[in-house]
């Protein structure tokens, strides 16, 4: 009770030395170890960590993230702070990144890690290491399909990039574990519409997954992507879409105005549907000339992409199949205005010979 704190690292390195661990641990709880030796510190703490009835002591959780931060550790240590220390994320991914070196199973740290990442608001991506080792070996599926729900969140709401091989382990859950959640389906097929190579399996995933959505009346923009593969409704390449990014769940009203080439505007407000959790989206049809003006939504963090209609581009008419009323009329616009009398006058033509075949239909109906 009589010693002064200075000299306290002396006493403790003492009672280190002659192998009286409790003595030295006593004196640590009452004084400190900030000045003690790093050797003596790592000498008690590699024997301490080994008392069962230790585990979780605040104190000597304190002195083993002292020693891991300083770079003196071992594989006692690094055992403990795998089950018992307590931080942020990233912190916790350096620990795995050195326990992985020494340790080989860190199961329990890379499970509170992806549980961690599940109410943080950090990049999904930064995990991503920890998931591809938590699933090479015993896992629970509970946890994974969480983290792969977080990723596809991540990907098609908040737009972070994850790594290509984590939309691999997406086939998998989907084709071995049946996740198809609808947002963990909507970023899939946001990623497959990339141009990336695409296989048997995820041919299959398009098709039966675009066909679902369809039936539910769920038409994402970047299906037109899919054109060679499903059968898509043809006003898909027609419309012009405004997609909302943001939390599941919302209201979100959108103002805007289409403002007509004599100077006409008509103003309107309306809802957002969602179409997947997070996704919202609202469709017009634009005529050439026209200009669709909007106020951005006043929501927290939102997203606001617009997805032109086919229609307002003249080259977007190579494709298979016959053209409607509306394609052919906005096409010769386009190439009127661009001087482009070639096309004009092929347009015409073309129009000119389906004209019986729309009048026939309208008689017919």
């Amino acid at each position: 009770d009589y010693l002064e704190p200075k000299h306290s690292a002396v006493m403790m390195r003492y009672y280190i030395l002659r192998g009286m661990y409790r003595k030295a641990f006593e004196m640590i709880k009452q004084f400190d170890f900030t000045e003690a030796d790093m050797e003596s510190l790592l000498n008690l703490a590699s024997y301490l960590v080994t008392d069962t009835d230790l585990a979780g002591d605040e104190v000597l959780t304190s002195l083993c993230v002292y020693l891991y931060h300083h770079g003196q550790d071992n594989e006692n240590i690094l055992f403990y702070l795998v089950y018992q220390m307590k931080a942020d994320c990233q912190e916790l991914i350096s620990l795995w990144q050195r326990a992985s070196e020494v340790i080989q199973d860190t199961r329990e740290l890379e499970e509170n890690i992806l549980a961690q990442l599940l109410f943080t608001d950090g990049t999904v991506a930064s995990g991503y290491e920890v998931f591809k080792s938590y699933i090479s070996g015993s896992h629970r599926g509970m946890v994974t399909k969480a983290y792969l729900k977080k990723s596809a969140f991540a990907y098609l709401i908040q737009e972070q990039q994850l790594p290509d091989e984590l939309f691999g382990c997406f086939i998998d859950a989907y084709i071995r574990d049946g996740l198809r959640d609808d947002i963990v389906r909507a970023a899939l097929l946001q990623y497959l519409s990339k141009g990336v190579s695409i296989g048997s399996r995820e041919t299959d995933i398009i098709v039966e997954s675009v066909n679902e959505f369809m039936d539910r009346g769920i038409i994402l923009p970047f299906f037109k992507e899919f054109q060679k593969m499903v059968l898509l409704p043809e006003d898909i390449f027609l419309k012009t879409y405004i997609v909302c990014k943001a939390m599941p769940g919302e209201m979100i009203a959108l103002t805007f105005s289409v403002e007509t080439p004599n100077g006409a505007i008509r103003v309107e407000s309306q809802q957002f549907k969602e179409m997947v959790p997070g996704y919202y989206m609202m469709s017009f049809i634009i005529f050439h000339g026209e200009k669709l003006l909007y106020e951005k939504p006043d929501v927290d963090s939102c997203r606001i992409r617009i997805v032109e209609s086919d229609g307002l581009r003249v080259d977007s008419y190579i494709k298979e199949g016959g053209d409607s009323r509306f394609d052919m009329l906005n096409r010769m616009i386009i190439a009127q205005e661009m001087r482009d009398v070639e096309t004009l006058t092929s347009g015409m033509l073309q129009y000119l010979e389906a004209s019986h075949v729309f009048e026939e239909e309208l008689t017919v109906k």
